[in-house]
């Protein structure tokens, strides 16, 4: 984990899927789709918890709901296909699920031998828009580890000897529908927000260089 992106959104994402505290889930809910809300089309960029814009990430939705990622100009994957996420709705709240691979392939996550990410199953977040806002809460890890332990919930929990954890929520499709019905994880996960700045890379990559230079200014003015 020496090296990674630095925006609120890419920090929250790896440290989901690097191993530090990893929740999955098996499989995909019966009834996700993978059919593309207009709320999330267009080109966002990572903002902190101040709302300032961050330099160094940013994500592209296309109107087909493939994903791009920009790292300070770099594009992630480099090559096509793009991934594409899936949609489903339990108690009241929307939530998507990105592959495992996909996800890490998105924030550039770095690879380790001795430690490597996980690329089992799925990353589960839930979203809400509001504006120019799209923000996003992952599962709450100790619930779903607690929940597993105790009996309540298929799955399997690793606790590692460096204190880090991973937990696979199990179930077929049917199954897993069921566990997001009758348990809200989503509540007290980690957040992270992004603001949507145009419809495509360009507006991304424009809104990337202009945040980048505003933080290299306060950088400097800073005694």
């Amino acid at each position: 984990m020496s090296r990674f992106l630095g925006s609120a959104a890419a920090l929250a994402l790896l440290a989901l899927l690097s191993g530090c505290q990893l929740t999955m889930v098996e499989s995909l809910p019966a009834g996700a789709v993978p059919t593309c809300p207009a709320e999330w089309r267009g080109a966002w960029i990572a903002v902190d918890e101040a709302g300032r814009d961050e330099g160094d990430f940013g994500v592209v939705v296309h109107d087909d709901c493939g994903i791009e990622s920009r790292e300070k100009g770099n594009p992630h994957p480099a090559k096509p296909p793009l991934p594409h996420p899936a949609f489903f709705e339990a108690r009241g709240k929307a939530i998507v699920f990105l592959g495992a691979a996909d996800a890490l392939e998105l924030i550039a996550a770095p690879s380790s031998d001795e430690n490597p990410p996980s690329k089992e199953g799925y990353v589960a977040l839930a979203w809400s828009r509001d504006g120019d806002r799209l923000s996003m809460r992952q599962i709450d890890h100790r619930r779903a580890a607690t929940l597993i332990v105790q009996g309540a919930l298929p799955g399997k929990v690793n606790w590692q000897s460096d204190g880090n954890s991973t937990v696979l929520i199990g179930g077929d499709p049917n199954g897993v529908a069921d566990t997001f019905n009758r348990y809200d994880f989503l509540d007290g996960g980690r957040g992270f927000n992004l603001r949507r700045v145009g419809g495509d890379v360009k507006a991304l990559e424009r809104a990337l260089k202009s945040a980048a230079a505003s933080q290299k200014g306060e950088k400097k003015r800073k005694p």
